[in-house]
């Protein structure tokens, strides 16, 4: 089974777009890019994740940067 893409998961973890959007201060079309392309540019991982701090959202595990299992943030 082909894994989900990264910015699937994102979206889905946030509730969906609009609320992803919401939650980094940005147009809904922006969120839209990064699906329809499959891609989050590198320079917005560490405002998602601030973001989902913020939210109390869990991201994947495989996000780039999350801590690894068994070590403290």
């Amino acid at each position: 089974m082909p894994k989900v893409p990264l910015p699937d998961r994102v979206i889905t973890a946030f509730g969906g777009r609009a609320k992803l959007a919401r939650a980094l201060g940005l147009r809904y079309t922006t969120v839209d890019g990064w699906q329809r392309s499959g891609n989050i540019p590198d320079w917005r991982l560490a405002p998602i994740r601030d973001a989902a701090r913020d939210h109390n959202i869990i991201l994947p595990e495989d996000f780039p940067g999350q801590p690894s299992a068994g070590h403290a943030a």
